[in-house]
């Protein structure tokens, strides 16, 4: 039997290139077997991948659409990260009719998806949301429909479009990421250095308006452990939620935003690198700049509320092993991995 091939993008980010190392590393036969790829714009990048060992796939663009698509027909699976989903699928449609084989996309989103606007007052829900019916992907149609959101938008591509030529995907929707990751490239998550940053910048912890708005958390390595698992079971054969069932949240925990924020005051003074423990009121307008000077983004992904329960994750065999005292050492560890650079 041909030898099934993955291809993994966002390779020199934070999650793809810990998924990458991970399943190079897995202890599952079936992924043993398997011929996986990463896919990276720039012979530089290409290099180093291959200086470790690792195959590596060119490619010109995120908007070479059709170089995606002709790549992505030379693979089985592919695990994303990225926002031209449409042309990969449609790549692995392009497989599955030349080979006669099923083929899957698992699709990397988050739960900004899910965030509400407390401090507008323009949309407010603090529910929390499980991943165990399709009724999520109903939810996101008419959070959609209100306001467009680039995210959100590619996951419902995603679904519309594996629907419509019978490829089998799955999104798994991530909170707030924290812990070091295994890649080549990039080591830290986003939200948290970004705080961390925007604090050592103006000598003090930041929050926005109350601080009350609550996000679960997971470590990059049980992340990752979801992807893991996912796969290895399609690897197999068994019948994994899909499509409008192939929604999966990852949590194993939940803080306020106003818990990071003093939790970056403290440890910020502790090292000698802000001059207060105390945290300081912002406006949007004042820190539009952490979300590319976007408001929008800026309060859904820093401000929000977004909590859900990762109850379809955990009903597949999704058994997270990261524990409290693993978040509570978050913050340090991204101190202390920026003050390196």
């Amino acid at each position: 039997m041909e030898q099934t091939k993955i291809l993994i993008t966002g390779v020199t980010g934070y999650i793809g290139g810990s998924l990458l190392i991970s399943l190079l590393q897995s202890a599952n036969p079936l992924i043993q077997s398997a011929s996986i790829t990463g896919l990276v714009r720039g012979e530089d990048k290409a290099t180093v991948l291959r200086q470790n060992g690792i195959k590596a796939e060119l490619f010109s663009g995120f908007e070479d659409l059709e170089g995606l698509r002709k790549i992505a027909s030379g693979y089985d699976r592919a695990a994303d990260k990225a926002e031209p989903s449409k042309a990969m699928i449609l790549g692995l449609a392009d497989r599955q009719k030349a080979t006669g084989r099923q083929t899957h996309f698992i699709h990397e989103s988050g739960t900004s998806n899910l965030g509400d606007r407390p401090i507008t007052g323009l949309h407010i829900d603090s529910a929390l949301h499980t991943d165990s019916t399709p009724a999520i992907f109903t939810y996101l149609q008419q959070r959609e429909a209100l306001i467009s959101y680039d995210q959100r938008t590619a996951d419902l591509t995603v679904l519309q479009t594996g629907l419509s030529v019978s490829v089998k995907t799955y999104i798994i929707m991530a909170p707030t990421i924290f812990g070091i990751g295994s890649g080549h490239f990039k080591k830290i998550s986003i939200q948290i250095p970004i705080m961390i940053r925007s604090a050592l910048k103006r000598g003090q912890a930041e929050v926005i308006g109350s601080g009350d708005g609550c996000w679960t958390h997971v470590h990059i390595e049980d992340l990752v452990s979801l992807y893991e698992l996912l796969l290895g079971k399609v690897l197999k054969g068994e019948e994994v939620p899909n499509g409008e069932e192939g929604m999966y949240f990852a949590e194993t925990g939940e803080h306020s935003w106003g818990e990071i924020s003093r939790r970056v005051g403290v440890i910020g003074e502790e090292l000698g690198v802000l001059k207060t423990k105390e945290v300081v009121d912002v406006t949007l307008e004042d820190v539009k700049g952490w979300c590319g000077g976007s408001e929008y983004i800026t309060e859904v992904a820093f401000a929000s509320n977004a909590r859900c329960l990762a109850d379809r994750a955990r009903s597949i065999g999704w058994v997270p092993v990261k524990t409290h005292e693993d978040w509570e050492s978050a913050v340090r560890e991204d101190f202390e991995e920026i003050l390196k650079e």
